[in-house]
C-alpha cells in the first residue's frame, strides 16, 4: 500500500511540475506531463496482458496441448515483445515530439507523439522478435 502511495504521489508531482512548465510556454512540459500520466498505466497494462498471456498458455501446457519447449518459447517471445514495445513506444514518442513541435507546435507535439509511439513501438518490437527467431535459428542448428 505504501508503495502505491509513494508512486501516486511521484506521479502527481510530475504531472504537476509539467503542467507548471507548460504554463511557462516550455514545451517539454507537455512531454513530462503526459507520460507522467500515461507511463504507469501503459506498464502496469503491458504487466497484466503478459501475466494473462502466461496463464493461458501454462494452461494449455498442463493440458498436453504445448510441450514445455513451446511454453518456454512463447512465454520468452511475450516478454521481448511486450518490453520492445514498451521501450519503442517511449522512444517513438520522444522522437515524434521534438519532430512534431518543429514542425507544428502544439498540434504537431500531440500527433508527433501520438504516431512516433505507435510506429516506434511497432518497429521495435518486430525487430526484437526477428533477433530472438534468428537467435533460436541458430542454436538450433548448432544443437546447443
Amino acid at each position: 500500500m505504501l508503495t502505491l502511495v509513494v508512486v501516486c504521489n511521484k506521479t502527481l508531482f510530475n504531472t504537476l511540475r509539467g503542467a507548471r512548465a507548460v504554463g511557462q510556454g516550455i514545451g517539454h512540459g507537455m512531454l513530462v506531463a503526459g507520460s507522467s500520466l500515461v507511463a504507469p498505466l501503459a506498464y502496469t497494462a503491458a504487466g497484466l496482458i503478459y501475466v494473462a498471456e502466461t496463464g493461458i498458455n501454462y494452461r494449455k501446457y498442463k493440458k498436453g496441448l504445448i510441450t514445455k519447449k513451446e511454453f518456454k518459447k512463447r512465454a520468452l517471445m511475450g516478454a521481448v515483445g511486450k518490453l520492445s514495445a514498451i521501450l519503442g513506444t517511449s522512444i517513438g514518442a520522444a522522437a515524434g515530439f521534438a519532430v512534431g513541435t518543429a514542425i507544428a507546435p502544439g498540434v504537431g507535439s500531440i500527433v508527433g507523439v501520438v504516431v512516433g509511439g505507435v510506429s516506434g513501438s511497432l518497429l521495435l518490437r518486430a525487430l526484437a522478435l526477428k533477433s530472438i527467431k534468428k537467435i533460436d535459428n541458430y542454436l538450433v542448428e548448432r544443437k546447443f
